[in-house]
């Protein structure tokens, strides 16, 4: 997909999602207003829940474009200063490898950047293997409408406890995906250069390993914060937290701030 495609692409969807945001909040300020209107207190949460289920398209429709772009995104790169820095890495990588003399490097050397070349394409197909497998049982849930039924409160927890775990593993799979191949590129860097040095009997080793080594402990860190994260929101989901959560919003938005 060219670059000029990409841009296209992210323009009309930025443009599609504020729409429905600005749409979906109208909409739901005139609900607010109208339910104070009625005059019916105390406002209880069926009240409110037939009153605001005249607007679920809309705002189911903002939720899917979010989650859409959550994970669509990532793959769909703009022109920020992460990413024309990690173009500029990868830049370097070439032009280091066109110094590069294959005939005359340390064949070891040659033979890690090979490594490094296959992972990053599994871990491409990893990534997006991983998407499309937590991506599609959400979406297949979300749209079978026996799944919501009168009860609103439950049928939104129980779709969360769906939709938000995958996600979550969607978002987390293209972040752990970002951030190895930055890190791949690194040590592609690393690697060539060690090379090159080699071959003009410049020894560049313990420098590189130094790099490999904090390469390995910072990614180490960041994906144990991930998967920590995710295991503590999940966790919250389970246990009822969520359910509690909701229910005091909805007393605190029933009883204290101008609707009760």
């Amino acid at each position: 997909m060219s670059k000029k495609t990409i841009q296209h692409i992210r323009f009309v969807y930025s443009i599609v999602l504020s729409l429905m945001l600005i749409v979906t909040g109208i909409l739901l300020m005139i609900s607010c207003v109208n339910i104070y209107k009625i005059g019916n207190r105390p406002f209880t949460p069926e009240n409110i829940s037939t009153a605001f289920s005249k607007i679920a398209v809309p705002v189911w429709v903002t939720v899917a474009l979010s989650v859409i772009g959550l994970i669509a995104m990532p793959f769909l790169p703009a022109e920020k200063s992460r990413v024309k820095a990690m173009k500029e890495k990868k830049s370097t990588l070439a032009l280091l490898q066109k110094k590069l003399d294959t005939q005359t490097c340390d064949q070891n050397a040659l033979l890690l950047i090979k490594k490094e070349q296959k992972m990053h394409t599994i871990l491409q197909i990893g990534a997006i293997a991983v998407v499309c497998a937590v991506a599609i049982p959400a979406i297949i849930y979300a749209f079978n409408f026996n799944h919501f039924s009168a009860d609103y409160n439950a049928s939104v927890i129980a779709a969360c406890l769906w939709i938000l775990p995958a996600a979550f593993v969607a978002m987390g799979a293209s972040i752990a995906f970002l951030y190895l191949e930055n890190a791949s590129v690194e040590r592609q860097i690393g690697y060539v250069k060690s090379a090159i040095a080699q071959s003009k009997n410049v020894s560049s080793a313990p420098q590189a390993q130094k790099h490999r080594n904090h390469a390995k402990l910072m990614m180490g860190i960041r994906i144990a914060l991930l998967v920590i994260a995710l295991a503590l929101i999940i966790a919250g989901i389970l246990n009822g937290g969520m359910a509690d959560v909701l229910a005091k919003a909805v007393n605190i938005c029933t009883e204290c701030i101008g609707l009760g």
